[in-house]
């Protein structure tokens, strides 16, 4: 009987590895796939029937002036807040100070170029 050479030893066990590995991608992308047309299934099935796609719910919205009209009228008076406002504990005002005074980007380059010396290059903005 012969023997399987060390190189063909670990040629089979590498290749058992690799298709144990591909089969996990395989499963994990099937799985990511159905997991996501439900998602989608449960979103639509949850819509009336008459307002199921996005072009039944953009002639109704046309076809009905009026509730377009509320729509807008209800986003445009919404209180919008600034991304750095101090909100539900989003940022401290101490902290949206600081980000307030760190400057552009140019500012950076500016300082990063008077800061270098010696071989190495400046930095340019566009």
């Amino acid at each position: 009987m012969a023997t399987k050479s060390l190189m063909t030893q670990i040629g089979e066990v590498l290749a058992g590895r690799l298709k144990a590995l591909v089969d996990k991608i395989v499963a994990s992308e099937s799985s990511a796939n159905a997991y996501t047309d439900q998602k989608i299934a449960d979103l639509v099935n949850s819509a009336p029937e008459t307002l199921d796609t996005l072009g039944e719910i953009a002639t109704a919205l046309t076809t009905h002036a009026d509730a377009l009209d509320a729509i807008t009228a209800a986003v445009a008076s919404h209180d919008h807040v600034d991304a750095t406002q101090e909100t539900h504990g989003f940022m401290s005002t101490a902290d949206k100070a600081k980000l307030d005074n760190l400057g552009t980007f140019d500012d950076f380059v500016a300082a990063y170029n008077a800061n270098m010396t010696g071989s190495y290059a400046s930095l340019q903005t566009a």
